[in-house]
């Protein structure tokens, strides 16, 4: 279940205006050039797979915490899923 809140603090907005706040894994910026960062990563093992399902790279989150970075920069263009070690996987494009 996904549960998302968005708190707005004013009207005349930037996006410094907006607390964004989830429960839910989320990978910015997309389309990716260099780096990947993932904020709400539970602790364990992370993998990026390719289109074909072959692991390209992984690392551990070892404490849940705010954002985590990931060198993108050697990955060629193309579709790639963030997945975890339960299966779970989002979609991002690296350019």
């Amino acid at each position: 279940e996904f549960t998302d809140v968005i708190l707005i603090k004013n009207p005349a907005l930037s996006l410094n205006d907006i607390q964004y706040k989830s429960k839910n894994p989320i990978v910015f910026p997309n389309p990716a050039i260099d780096e990947l960062s993932l904020m709400n990563g539970t602790p364990g093992n992370y993998f990026i797979l390719d289109q074909l399902g072959n692991k390209v790279l992984s690392f551990v989150i070892k404490d849940s915490n705010d954002k985590t970075t990931i060198n993108t920069s050697k990955l060629k263009t193309g579709v790639y899923f963030l997945s975890d070690e339960k299966g779970n996987a989002l979609r991002f494009i690296k350019i």
